[in-house]
């Protein structure tokens, strides 16, 4: 029995996460949004940077959002892209202290 790929959303920002929506997009679900934090200054000129993940979302054309926050906004984009599962990759403060 074959089984319908799922649409999936993906949500993370830091390179640690970068693996796991690689191996996402190769799996042949459908991701069908990918969430990551907006663009932030680096360096000593503070030119805005992608993220590790808005690369890879850029590279293989996917769908991007870039919330400040996870909010009402995005829950309804969720249920109208009638997304069968989420898969979530960060740290929470807490986490990023310890690593």
């Amino acid at each position: 029995m074959t089984q319908k790929p799922l649409r999936v959303a993906f949500a993370g920002t830091p390179t640690f996460a970068q693996p796991a929506l690689e191996a996402l997009i190769a799996s042949g679900h459908q991701v069908v949004m990918v969430f990551t934090q907006p663009d932030r200054p680096v360096g000593r000129g503070q030119k805005l940077a992608h993220s590790p993940i808005k690369r890879v979302a850029l590279d293989h054309d996917l769908p991007l959002c870039q919330p400040v926050r996870m909010g009402d906004a995005e829950a309804t984009m969720l249920r109208d892209l009638a997304v069968d599962v989420m898969i979530v990759a960060a740290l929470d403060s807490c986490c990023q202290a310890l690593c």
